[in-house]
Order: C-alpha cells, then structure tokens, then sequence
C-alpha cells in the first residue's frame, strides 16, 4: 500500500483505488491534504499490471472455445474482460508508490 511521503501514513486499498480512478497524476494524501505523485518506479510496474487482462482475455477465451466448445460470445467476453480489470484494480494499490515530486516516465 502507498505510504505518503509528507506525513508518512500508510493509505487504505480502498484510498488508493480512489485515487486511481483520476486522470491525474496528482494525488491528494487524505490524511494531510499534500500533493503526491506516483513514482517513476510505480508507474513501470502499473503498466506492466495492465498488461494481464489485455493478455490474458483472449487467452482465457480461446481455451474456454477449445475445451467447452464454447463459441465467442459477446457476453463471455465481455465478462472475462470485467473480471480481469477486477484483478487489475485489486492488484494496483499494492503496487502504487507516493513520491513528493512529479517524475518523468523515463
């Protein structure tokens, strides 16, 4: 779980996914209102998470065709697609590291 670098409290999973779901960088410590930013590190690792539902769904579903013979339904797609970003949103705030200055990618 992220730890802010201002204060030093440790955020709840539940904090850290909120603050996900913002398409900033910017993230407000809940608990002394500071900046942060997510480190250079942490951002490697988040895009590497991402990779698993995009690699994994159709992996997942051309097994499901082979061994169920079932045939590519929208529906079953669609709703391995949903539970693998469910892994991804679980799986990020473990991953999700705090730094007090905005840091470039590379």
């Amino acid at each position: 779980m992220p730890i802010c670098q201002s204060c030093g409290n440790k955020w709840s999973w539940k904090q850290s996914v909120k603050s996900l779901f913002r398409f900033s960088r910017k993230m407000k410590c809940p608990y002394c209102r500071e900046m942060q930013y997510q480190s250079q590190d942490s951002m490697k690792k988040g895009s590497l998470v991402a990779l698993i539902p995009i690699i994994l769904a159709p992996i997942i579903t051309m097994v499901a065709q082979l061994f169920f013979s079932l045939e590519p339904l929208f529906g079953f797609v669609l709703m391995i697609y949903v539970l693998l970003m469910g892994l991804f949103f679980s799986i990020t705030p473990f991953v999700l590291r705090l730094s007090n200055e905005e840091e470039p990618l590379w």
